[in-house]
């Protein structure tokens, strides 16, 4: 399992990485025009509709659903999906996330405590543009409740 400056140094190097595009540089497209929303389940088949999670003591594995929503007018090519829990989850993943559309990412994770499990996804343009967005869920283990804010390291620029 990752710690998490190691995560965070994986999305300071994905970031740093779109430095390098062949346009000689990327510009950063708003955040609030592209959207990353987690929620937290236990069926693999479907998204559930919530961000926490309450379980009984125990071993469990959730299912963590990603949706990434495109308004802005960039056309997104490339997406890099991070866990501060679990590292990089996808590099380079080759989807054309259109304007006005959506794309989904699901991953299992066991969880034995309570934990906060932070996301961050990160979006490129052919036309050098990106977009970055971090989310969040909260899982409840028996009664021990998060004595900190979910919401953690990653941070986009």
């Amino acid at each position: 399992m990752p710690t998490r400056s190691s995560t965070v140094f994986s999305l300071l190097l994905a970031i740093g990485s779109l430095c390098f595009t062949s346009s000689a540089f990327a510009q950063f497209t708003a955040s609030r025009g592209f959207q990353l929303e987690s929620t937290i389940g236990l069926d693999s088949q479907e998204c559930s509709q919530t961000r926490n999670l309450t379980l009984p003591e125990g071993s469990h594995e959730v299912i963590v659903c990603l949706r990434a929503s495109n308004f802005n007018r960039t056309e997104f090519v490339l997406h890099d999906l991070l866990s501060e829990e679990l590292g990089v989850l996808v590099s380079d993943l080759h989807y054309t996330l259109s304007p006005g559309t959506s794309f989904f990412y699901t991953f299992a994770f066991s969880v034995s405590e309570s934990t906060g499990l932070s996301s961050a996804w990160i979006a490129r343009g052919l036309n050098g543009k990106f977009a970055c967005n971090e989310s969040w869920s909260v899982v409840t283990v028996g009664r021990a409740w998060l004595t900190e804010d979910a919401r953690t390291l990653l941070l986009c620029p």
